[in-house]
């Protein structure tokens, strides 16, 4: 587990860094091209788990330092014969959960911006004067916007604004119709960009990727600088349609004075100045790019694309018996992807690791739960069917397959060893069929164990000459030598 939260964090860093460093490396083009970088690493940062999971793995070993031989011995503990029913065992992904919790503590200042917005546009009343409408028309033309928006009119707001998704609206102070034509055709012109770009949508599409994203710093970033960049592209788009940058910077100066200090950010709409973003934005109009460099922002998201694609495919962690590293995140996310479809993971053949929520001591590791069923194993136990606990020396002698465990190289590197006690479940026909770490010095040693015990076969045991499922113990120790 582990590896897969570095691998998580490692890999969509790659890609938001990437994006990153496009945007920087693009600071004389125009916002419009670096908003669209943004965009397309958001995409391809939800687009990243499918691709993990479809494109085949690529591994590369990574140079490690010499950590001498491992020995690895297995035994079966002799235990009391016992008789009892076997609990319906229940799996709780507390990872899962806790990224669960994330993601709607994420959603809940969303959720109150719409209602607060909501709010506000109940107060609001039509802005219906004859000149403003004359204005809005004449705009909406020339930027040929399919839906023209409602233009309202609120005592309490401080700045103008734009919200909406699906039905646009703009909202503007109180003494909206005492400001000059100049004023009122840069503001105009400034909220009508932001619908005609969809910044709206937008923005809602960073806010969802940065609530299941919340764990990486990086998303936050990236989400403040989309929207740094959108009003910038806007500020672009009014200086483009005629205003004077000088006149454009002084109304913006001058309605950035009437905000409060304590202006709230919100995360559902668009106001037309946020608070430490003037200055940048004041010289980004006065000193516009030079040149268009449109062809720099389709390199650039092509060359995001390369490393998002080289994020999902390649593993450059060490391998760890036959498994490559990265293999443990496709797992997940195929696991997590088919999960989702309704369907098992069992379908792929390839055992799953997840957090068992059994009762166990303040001393033991996490329980782990790999409940991979081998075809061979016939109908799974029901959950009122008698298991026999059985002593070590009698499962031991009815094994008639043994592959013993391979020490993972990454243990190795880190020097770790110890025990690793599974509790193992044998079916009638002999196949184990669940297997539980009791306790593991470390993921990548209880992975290792249970990947091996899970292809032992076993002779049936029999109960009054009946076959029988039966329950036992096996410790794997991990020896590092010297």
């Amino acid at each position: 587990m582990f590896w897969v939260c570095c691998s998580l964090l490692v890999r969509s860093a790659v890609i938001l860094a990437g994006a990153e460093g496009a945007r920087r490396s693009m600071r004389h083009s125009t916002a419009a091209d670096r908003h669209r970088i943004l965009i397309a690493a958001f995409s391809l940062l939800l687009l990243w788990p499918l691709l993990s999971a479809v494109l085949p793995e690529l591994p590369i070993s990574l140079p490690l330092r010499g950590t001498g031989d491992g020995i690895v011995t297995v035994q079966q503990t002799v235990t009391s014969f016992l008789q009892s029913d076997v609990a319906p065992h229940s799996s709780v992904s507390w990872a899962l959960i806790l990224w669960l919790c994330g993601v709607v503590l994420v959603l809940i200042p969303v959720a109150l911006g719409y209602r607060r917005i909501g709010r506000i546009a109940r107060r609001a009343t039509l802005l219906e004067d004859e000149q403003w409408q004359t204005l809005l028309t004449e705009e909406c033309s020339r930027l040929r916007l399919r839906q023209t928006p409602v233009l309202m009119i609120c005592a309490g707001a401080a700045t103008p604004f734009t919200f909406g998704v699906l039905r646009p609206r703009i909202l503007l102070p109180a003494d909206c119709q005492q400001w000059t034509p100049v004023r009122r055709r840069a503001v105009l012109l400034h909220e009508l960009a932001h619908i005609q770009r969809h910044d709206l949508l937008w923005q809602l599409f960073a806010n969802v990727a940065t609530s299941l994203w919340w764990f990486q710093p990086l998303c936050w970033w990236n989400r403040s600088n989309l929207r740094r960049e959108s009003e910038r592209a806007c500020d672009a788009m009014v200086v483009q349609a005629g205003i004077l940058p000088s006149e454009y910077a002084r109304e913006l100066l001058a309605i950035a004075q009437t905000v409060p200090p304590d202006l709230c950010r919100s995360t559902v709409g668009l106001a037309m100045v946020q608070p430490g973003e003037l200055e940048s934005r004041l010289h980004a109009i006065l000193r516009p790019p030079s040149m268009v460099l449109r062809k720099r922002s389709v390199v650039a998201i092509t060359a995001l694309i390369g490393v998002t694609v080289s994020a999902s495919a390649l593993s450059i962690f060490p391998e760890q018996s036959s498994l490559p590293g990265g293999y443990k995140v496709k797992r997940t996310l195929m696991s997590g992807l088919l999960a989702s479809a309704g369907l098992s993971a069992v379908a792929l053949g390839a055992p799953a690791l997840s957090n068992n929520t059994t009762a166990m001591t303040a001393t033991q590791a996490p329980h782990y739960n790999a409940a991979a069923k081998d075809p061979r194993a016939g109908d799974e136990q029901s959950s009122n069917e008698k298991i026999v606990r059985v002593g070590g020396n009698v499962a031991q002698a009815n094994l008639v397959k043994k592959v013993q465990p391979i020490y993972p190289v990454s243990a190795k590197q880190a020097h770790i060893q110890g025990q690793v006690q599974l509790d193992v479940k044998i079916s009638k026909e002999g196949v184990p069929y669940d297997l539980q770490v009791v306790s593991s010095p470390s993921d990548d040693l209880a992975q290792s164990a249970v990947e091996a015990v899970q292809q032992w076969r076993y002779r049936p045991t029999l109960l009054n000459g009946e076959p029988v499922a039966v329950s036992t113990v096996v410790n794997v120790n991990y020896t590092l030598s010297r």
